[in-house]
C-alpha cells in the first residue's frame, strides 16, 4: 500500500481516488502491474475516463513459449485484473470491464 502510496502521491487526484488506488489489488513488485496502475491512475487524473484500448491492444496474446512468456502473461492478467476491480468501483471512468474480463479469461486458457 505504501508503495503504492509513494507512486501516485503526485498526481493530482482527490483522497478518496488515491485511497481506492492504495488499496487496489496490485502486486507493485512486478513490474508491468506496477506500470499498469501508474498508468491508469494518470489517465485517470488526467482525463477522468480510462480507455483499456489506449493501453492494452486486444487480440495481441499469444500462448507462451518461454517462462519469460509465461510471466509476462502472467503480469498481463494481474493488469486485466486491475482493470475490472477498478471498473466496479469507478464505472463511468472505467467503462471497458467486459473487454477487460474477456481477455482475462483469454490469459487464463
Amino acid at each position: 500500500m505504501l508503495k503504492v502510496a509513494a507512486v501516485i502521491d503526485e498526481l493530482p487526484l482527490g483522497l478518496h481516488d488515491k485511497y481506492l488506488f492504495c488499496i487496489s489489488p496490485v502486486d507493485m513488485n512486478d513490474d508491468i502491474s506496477s506500470q499498469g496502475l501508474m498508468q491508469f491512475a494518470q489517465n485517470y487524473s488526467k482525463n477522468g475516463i480510462v480507455r483499456l484500448r489506449e493501453i492494452f491492444t486486444p487480440g495481441a496474446l499469444q500462448v507462451p513459449k518461454t517462462q519469460t512468456a509465461l510471466k509476462e502473461l502472467e503480469s498481463i492478467h494481474k493488469v486485466l485484473d486491475l482493470y475490472v476491480w477498478l471498473s466496479f468501483r469507478l464505472e463511468d471512468s472505467f467503462p471497458d470491464r467486459e473487454l477487460a474480463s474477456s481477455q482475462k479469461a483469454i490469459c487464463s486458457l
